[in-house]
């Protein structure tokens, strides 16, 4: 396969192969000649084991040619995994005394089939002949081994390093499109539908690592709701970018992200790990590369200027072309993009036509408009995209088969007792959509409903000390059941946190109590909201409780009346705000003493608004008593145990020091280390050993004002702090049918709900922690934990 390609990369010269490589000049002649030689077919690796010892005997098979791998032991042979987020597991495997003294193995098993990693080899095999990605030099039927050639690491702070990255773009889209050309064939006579498809679309992208067998999305042979829908179906296929530079057809990367560029020793960036490479619009790939520059328009615009001089396009396209690669970014499966095929392909077809024509809406708003440009290029695709796509968030609540079956529950009668009303602050909830609806129970039920303001008792409540919103005609108190956030069904998460809202005889516990947070009337122990049915701002509509999401349309309340929110601790200075002042350590040193009252800066810069900054700890504190949690485990409190990651029982919770103060990551499992020793301290507080102190978050109630995206803004540090008997010090670890993940639970806090969480899902040695809103099944691994006592070292001594 390498002789073809290098003989279509040199179209129109008919000099044998071996002949071309002696006319080259010695750049594009090394290139040539590890083009030519073969990678090795090892048979008998398939299915080898990825620990260290596994990895070792793979390498030192495939390279038994050299004297040096051969005859090595496997103690001597250096492994270091260096897997990322995705499904390929990469090792580095040194052997400094063979040759070549290092090299890359890259193993992928049991998700996938022959023609995925067919085309891997085939894409790996194109970039390495022109010189843009590394060489294999062995494979297998689920593995393959390359020449090491990384060197330093690459600043991606630098304009520098992007400059290089657009002129390797450059290049990568340089590269001719036929080597694809068999596999788009093999993908049409598995999906036939797939022949109406423009060769520029990014649907080619997706159907070439969803063949097959996946662990992920599971055999198949239709494409889902675009096979029920030819409209949907050309409508999904045809969404692509104007610019002429990126709805070109081209060999794509497909995963176009530092992580997936290495430097060679020569300082030349080169693209590593094809799982998603294929051939379609350029604007994919450019929309990979912005969103990995953040919000820093300097570093686009330095990785576009490359790119298009690289190409010998005119400089006058950079503005036009920077806007259509933000506009790609609807068809990612990040940063705001909601059109990747795993996102929709088992949504109706109704409801991604709606998607797609979203999406196509907002393109031409932005073509309209300079001023949307800009927010577009600054603030990127889901920040500015979100007023126009939450059309179609908010058509999907009110077509939900959820919000359905609420709304006819509510319809049953019951028998409505009735109890004395406690002391508090009597109050009306207005929805602030449309104030002249009102929140009442529905009479005759013991549940509630938006119904027009009439002045009556039906529709008074009174809010009391103990966290009860009581209401004042009945006496009965809102209950719910405690149900931490969850987030099964990313874009669609309001289907699996549902809980009914009733009414019910006051009695002490965690379900009656509440608490009211700008706008919202928040559940005290879980951090829910009430919400209506579908939020459809109609008079008898049901009043249920769900997460707080979007622009919580359907869950802001003007609560009437001299109403004062009921906390204990500092509260924020800001006239109105119902946080508590920051007392983050970092927060304290970094900003000046008129801010040292205040939750954060943005407070006191903008009071009444509502809005508040990154640092802000959106700390709530109330004299509301909580229920006695169940004991985190079956430990007893004196048994000192590690925290592990459930997946690799070799990794567990440590402390280190940082600008936070006494600051939790991940460590290897150290025997002699007392500081990864931790204790119950009652039934749910948790101590670590060697210093007293106390595993600490403050209360911090989600809001996931992105769907896709629901840890934005709602992270904490973990950190130590002296024992306060306050809530910002109790977890719970799992929750009644939440299922275990590889043995272990969610190790949550006890108030808000969110979970304890390793950063990036790196599930190495030094890597980060916190508290993040970011419960979802893919990201279980990272998010999982178990305790075990000191007989987990004799399994993981460092020896």
């Amino acid at each position: 396969i390498n002789v073809v390609l290098t003989r279509k990369a040199m179209e129109g010269v008919s000099m044998e192969p071996r002949e071309l490589v002696r006319s080259k000049s010695d750049e594009v002649k090394s290139n040539l000649e590890r083009a030519l030689v073969q990678p090795k077919l090892v048979r008998g690796l398939t299915g080898c084991a990825t620990t260290d010892c596994g990895m070792a005997a793979l390498a030192k098979k495939a390279l038994d040619s050299d004297p040096g791998w051969a005859s090595a032991q496997l103690e001597d042979i250096q492994v270091t995994n260096l897997s990322g987020m995705g499904g390929t597991q990469t090792f580095k495997i040194s052997l400094p005394s063979a040759t070549p003294p290092c090299i890359c193995v890259h193993s992928r098993q049991g998700d996938h089939d022959d023609v995925v990693m067919n085309r891997m080899f085939a894409a790996e095999d194109v970039f390495a002949m022109h010189g843009i990605g590394p060489k294999r030099i062995a494979f297998g039927t689920d593995w393959c081994a390359e020449h090491w050639s990384a060197s330093e690491k690459t600043d991606w702070d630098s304009m520098e390093a992007w400059e290089k990255a657009g002129e390797l773009l450059a290049h990568v889209h340089q590269i001719p499109t036929d080597w694809f050309e068999p596999f788009r064939e093999q993908l049409v006579a598995k999906y036939p539908k797939l022949a109406m498809a423009p060769a520029e679309s990014h649907i080619w992208l997706f159907m070439c690592r969803m063949t097959g067998r996946t662990k992920h999305w599971g055999e198949t042979s239709t494409l889902k709701c675009l096979d029920d829908d030819d409209d949907v179906f050309q409508a999904y296929t045809a969404f692509a970018p104007q610019h002429r530079l990126a709805k070109r057809v081209v060999t794509a990367h497909g995963d176009f992200h530092p992580g997936n560029i290495i430097q060679n020793d020569c300082g030349k960036l080169l693209c590593v790990d094809f799982e998603f490479t294929s051939c379609m619009h350029a604007g994919h790939d450019l929309a990979f590369a912005v969103c990995c520059c953040g919000s820093d328009v300097d570093k686009k615009r330095t990785f576009l200027k490359a790119y298009l001089k690289t190409l010998g396009e005119p400089q006058s396209e950079l503005e036009p072309l920077l806007v259509d690669a933000h506009l790609a970014v609807a068809t990612l499966w990040h940063s705001g993009g909601k059109l990747a095929y795993w996102e929709i392909r088992d949504k109706e077809p109704a409801s991604v036509l709606l998607m797609i024509n979203l999406a196509t809406k907002f393109a031409g708003e932005v073509y309209a408009s300079e001023e949307l440009q800009e927010k577009l290029t600054e603030e990127g695709y889901g920040s500015a995209s979100r007023p126009t796509m939450f059309l179609g968030v908010l058509e999907e609540l009110r077509t939900s088969e959820l919000y359905a079956t609420l709304q006819h529950e509510l319809d049953g009668t019951v028998e409505v007792p009735k109890a004395d009303v406690g002391a508090g602050i009597t109050f009306v909830a207005q929805l602030q959509a449309r104030p002249d609806l009102v929140l009442q129970v529905k009479p005759g039920t013991g549940r509630c409903e938006l119904a027009l303001a009439d002045g009556s008792s039906n529709q008074e409540w009174v809010f009391g000390a103990n966290g009860w919103i009581q209401h004042a005609q009945t006496g009965l108190c809102l209950e719910t059941d405690v149900k931490y956030v969850h987030h099964r069904e990313r874009g669609q998460q309001w289907k699996d946190n549902a809980t009914v809202l009733r009414l019910e005889l006051p009695r002490e516990c965690d379900p009656q109590r509440w608490l009211l947070e700008g706008g919202l009337i928040r559940h005290a122990v879980d951090g829910r909201v009430l919400d209506v049915n579908g939020w459809m701002a109609e008079s008898g509509q049901g009043v249920n409780v769900n997460l707080a999401h979007s622009h919580c349309f359907g869950q802001k309340w003007v609560i009437s009346g001299e109403f004062a929110m009921l906390r204990s601790g500092k509260a924020c200075a800001t006239p109105g705000c119902p946080y508590l002042k920051n007392d983050d350590p970092h927060y304290l040193k970094i900003k000046p003493p008129e801010d040292h009252d205040r939750c954060c800066t943005r407070c006191r810069e903008m009071p009444g608004k509502g809005l508040h900054g990154g640092l802000c700890q959106r700390s709530l504190s109330t004299v509301v008593p909580l229920d006695p949690a169940p004991d985190l485990c079956a430990l007893s409190e004196c048994t000192p145990f590690r925290i592990c990651v459930a997946k690799q029982h070799n990794l567990c919770i440590d402390i280190r020091p940082s600008e936070h103060g006494p600051h939790v990551y991940l460590e290897n499992v150290d025997a002699d280390k007392m500081s990864q020793l931790w204790c119950r301290a009652g039934a749910d507080v948790l101590k670590h050993v060697a210093s007293g102190q106390v595993l600490h978050a403050p209360t911090k109630y989600a809001t996931a004002a992105s769907l896709e995206e629901p840890w934005e803004d709602n992270h904490s540090p973990l950190v130590l702090r002296d024992p306060d008997g306050s809530d910002a010090q109790r977890w719970v670890h799992g929750q009644p049918g939440e299922e275990e993940f590889h043995g272990g639970k969610v190790l949550r806090h006890y108030r808000d709900g969110r979970g304890v969480e390793i950063h990036g899902w790196d599930l190495k040695s030094g890597a980060n922690m916190g508290l993040e809103n970011a419960v979802n099944a893919t990201l279980m691994d990272a998010a999982t934990f178990s305790f075990h006592d000191e007989s987990i070292c004799a399994l993981y001594r460092t020896s």
